[in-house]
């Protein structure tokens, strides 16, 4: 088997400061001291099967199908499900990468937002071409089948002590990326993969299972998707400074954010919102109303509702030569609490 000829698409997410992280999930006390040796650790829930993505570019979609079987065999238990291959690849926002291979950042969003059928309902592989044209023969079929696999949220872990911090939280095993050169066929028959030379070939997307040491130094255990004959039967390890991106998928929210409302509707006309925790009554003035045809709804409510900052600036420009002044009223929606740094990235002065 030539494995390096497997693609290798795996496409690093951006960074995003709307990204959750670990300390949103767990408490301070429990959170990793990165001066201390990383904690061994295995994951509880493991796929029951090495697959094999074959010449396809579709180590993310492979990577994320197991752990979405991890998913399923935690809630069930006494039941194994097999998840369907295809539907992460074929299955892309307006804004996502069109191409071939895929970010998972993007995948975690269609999982969230989207759910993942059943391999006994869809399986699909190939190119991205050919994954899009199954999904799209499905129709809307595909979006019902889907719906009971979803996932809550996701945080992207920043070091080896996150991932086993998580781990060991959690029971699942992460997805990780990295780069894949040259020397990878050093691996086969032992899973050792040595540290990168040679010739960069791409990025390749894993399942963490385990943190392991050997020789005194931490090892990460993954899961691969290049059939059981690769490496140590399927499964190889490597050096936690070759991780370039990891994520932690929850079934649940942020305990900051657990008392806000993921889900809100509006009347027009009508100063009550029904959320999907409960009844809130607004102000007369934050009432949606129908102009000329048209909604019109305050935004400060909505976002206050799901624990989002909404501050009103008026910054106040003087022409140098006439002495005139202009008032500019800015709206800022934020997160986080405002600090200078941000309102000077959007030229706003206090």
């Amino acid at each position: 088997m030539k494995y390096l000829d497997y693609k290798l698409n795996a496409i690093p997410s951006p960074t995003n400061k709307k990204d959750y992280s670990l300390d949103m999930y767990i408490a301070g006390s429990e959170m990793p001291k990165l001066t201390e040796p990383v904690e061994p650790v295995k994951a509880h829930y493991m796929p029951r099967a090495i697959y094999d993505q074959g010449q396809d570019g579709m180590c993310v979609d492979f990577t994320f199908r197991e752990l979405a079987e991890s998913f399923m065999l935690a809630e069930l238990e006494s039941e194994y499900v097999e998840i369907a291959n295809g539907f992460f690849y074929g299955f892309r926002g307006e804004r996502d990468w069109q191409g071939e291979g895929l970010v998972p950042v993007e995948v975690l969003n269609i999982w969230r937002k989207y759910g993942v059928p059943r391999r006994k309902d869809f399986n699909a592989t190939g190119t991205y071409e050919q994954c899009k044209a199954a999904v799209e023969a499905k129709g809307k079929d595909i979006f019902n089948l889907a719906l009971s696999q979803k996932i809550k949220s996701f945080v992207r872990l920043r070091n080896v002590h996150e991932i086993a911090t998580y781990i060991k939280k959690t029971g699942f095993p992460v997805p990780i990326m990295f780069p894949v050169y040259s020397n990878i066929v050093e691996a086969q028959g032992t899973g050792i993969v040595p540290f990168p030379a040679g010739t960069f070939l791409g990025r390749h997307e894993v399942l963490a299972c385990e943190i392991f040491y050997r020789n005194g130094m931490p090892r990460v255990r993954f899961q691969n998707s290049w059939n059981e004959n690769w490496g140590d039967k399927g499964f190889g390890d490597i050096d936690p400074s070759m991780i370039s991106e990891s994520w932690g998928v929850w079934d649940d929210y942020p305990e900051s954010l657990s008392d806000y409302p993921t889900e809100m509707v509006f009347q027009v006309g009508n100063k009550r919102v029904i959320t999907d925790k409960g009844t809130v009554v607004m102000g007369e003035d934050e009432v949606p109303i129908l102009h000329n045809d048209r909604i019109k709804l305050p935004i400060r409510k909505p976002f206050e509702l799901i624990g989002w900052y909404v501050d009103w600036y008026q910054n106040i420009e003087i022409d140098p030569v006439t002495k005139e002044k202009t008032y500019r009223d800015y709206v800022l929606i934020h997160k986080y609490p405002s600090d200078e740094h941000t309102l000077e990235k959007f030229g706003i002065k206090r």
